[in-house]
């Protein structure tokens, strides 16, 4: 396999486009269409696709992990108030389909101070 097929399989695991993979990959944009036809008809790069793409999809976290990250992150008391807040901030954000959503959520973090030594502090 030649180093433009290698950028070439590289590109279109990441980005699924074939003609713009063969374009980032070296090729002529003018025949970029023909030439990633052919690799993708070739069996050795079909494979290096295939093993890009699985080496990728294990570095992604899934929403029920990040998820599970924030979770930790705000139950921890070893972690700053600020900390454990921008975690609900980010947990809020996240919907189950990938999306952000508005919701009104009531939180009460307690710091460990009674609000009669606020006031005489």
């Amino acid at each position: 396999m030649t180093d433009r097929q290698k950028l070439f399989a590289v590109n279109y695991a990441q980005s699924g486009d074939a003609g713009k993979s063969a374009v980032m990959a070296g090729y002529c944009e003018k025949n970029a269409e023909k030439y990633a036809e052919k690799m993708l008809e070739n069996e050795e790069i079909l494979q290096h696709i295939k093993s890009i793409s699985k080496a990728e999809n294990h570095k992604i976290l899934t929403t029920g992990q990040c998820k599970a990250v924030l979770s930790q992150i705000v139950c921890d008391e070893d972690n700053t108030p600020s900390e454990r807040i921008k975690a609900i901030d980010l947990l809020i954000g996240i919907d189950d389909d990938n999306t952000a959503q508005d919701n009104n959520i009531s939180i009460s973090i307690n710091y460990g101070v009674e609000n009669e030594d606020l006031l005489s502090g």
